[in-house]
């Protein structure tokens, strides 16, 4: 398949499953009414069958995809029951599912259909917090495609989707569960669970942390080794050693640092009593500092994309779901969308690198 025919695909599940999400969030019907075990639940049908398709759009192609650079090295894996001295539990999933499904492309789809049901669920159970639509939007660009390689990394980010939406609901504590979880199967989840803890504890005092991430950030340029040695295993290790000779800042991490800022001094005053705010911007520095660091620290960039743009998909639509302002609330809509399409052409150019254009 061509590299114009793999996008034009690519657009096609971008648009077509975004308009099914939108249809599943502004469609107004009567809810059917269930009964079980004795209690009764009213239930949107016509909204669900839109989200059902929407998720449909999205697993198919990736429970019966062959490409990704990583994808042979998975299929080894699942086939010979290996298990890794790092992340171990991806390992113990990969032999447990293989017990069941001998099949390793249709084993390690399970998987990913496992993600992306979990990461667009813990989106749509905020849908009276946030602009679903929005939301969804930031995710099939910006994040989506990379589940068709990064198969280990994205599965530990759906558990980071999963907390990130518990913190919304200001479920602090019941959210530390899942980003608990996360580094059992991606160590590099650890510093997502390491911050909020964090800001648990120490979130009414704002100076003390903004002490204590000036003191981590100092301590890991000095010694980025140190860190990933603690845990002494080599694959981490080793890309804390590759330091990146270069003094050059991408224009990627500029992009997303410049709109992230933007929003949130935007609605600095509305938000700034709001703890939800404050995690959520606690989150997005951090992400700027790791991109940045990534040109200089290997490491630090798979940190980043544990962050990413993951935030922006809370933030910004929680932002623009409260605007009272239709005016600028329309505006925001669109250049949010904009700014999504620009991150899905910028990451686009890793994907042949990845593996996965021209899709075959």
């Amino acid at each position: 398949m061509s590299f114009l025919d793999t996008h034009i695909i690519y657009f096609f599940i971008i648009i077509f499953s975004t308009i099914c999400i939108w249809l599943s969030e502004h469609i107004y019907c009567s809810n059917l009414l269930i009964r079980f075990i004795g209690k009764k639940y009213n239930i949107s049908l016509y909204k669900n069958i839109f989200l059902f398709l929407a998720l449909m759009i999205l697993i198919i192609p990736l429970i019966f995809r062959t490409c990704g650079a990583d994808t042979n090295v998975y299929y080894y894996e699942y086939s010979n029951d290996k298990i890794n001295d790092f992340d171990s539990s991806f390992s113990y999933l990969l032999m447990f599912i293989h017990q069941y499904i001998s099949d390793p492309q249709i084993g390690l789809g399970v998987i990913s259909a496992f993600t992306v049901v979990i990461s667009v669920f813990s989106l749509s159970r905020l849908r009276e917090n946030i602009s679903f639509t929005l939301a969804f939007i930031a995710y099939v660009t910006c994040v989506y495609f990379y589940s068709y390689n990064y198969m280990r990394m994205l599965f530990a980010l759906s558990f980071v989707f999963w907390g990130y939406s518990l913190c919304i609901e200001e479920k602090w504590k019941t959210a530390a569960v899942p980003f608990a979880i996360a580094p059992l199967f991606h160590l590099s989840t650890i510093v997502v669970f390491i911050i909020h803890i964090a800001l648990m504890i120490f979130g009414k005092y704002r100076v003390v942390l903004l002490l204590l991430a000036i003191i981590a950030l100092v301590c890991f340029l000095q010694n980025p080794f140190y860190l990933f040695s603690l845990i002494d295993i080599e694959r981490y290790t080793d890309n804390v050693s590759l330091l990146i000779e270069s003094s050059e800042l991408g224009v990627g991490t500029i992009f997303r640092s410049i709109p992230i800022l933007f929003i949130f001094c935007l609605y600095y005053n509305q938000y700034r009593e709001d703890k939800r705010f404050i995690w959520l911007l606690s989150f997005a520095v951090a992400n700027i500092i790791f991109s940045f660091l990534g040109y200089y620290v290997g490491v630090a960039s798979r940190i980043s994309n544990c962050i990413l743009v993951f935030h922006v998909l809370y933030a910004t639509p929680l932002f623009i779901k409260t605007d009272k302002s239709k005016t600028r609330n329309n505006l925001l809509c669109f250049l949010f969308v904009i700014y999504c399409f620009i991150t899905y052409y910028i990451i686009s150019g890793n994907f042949e690198t990845m593996g996965i254009v021209p899709y075959y």
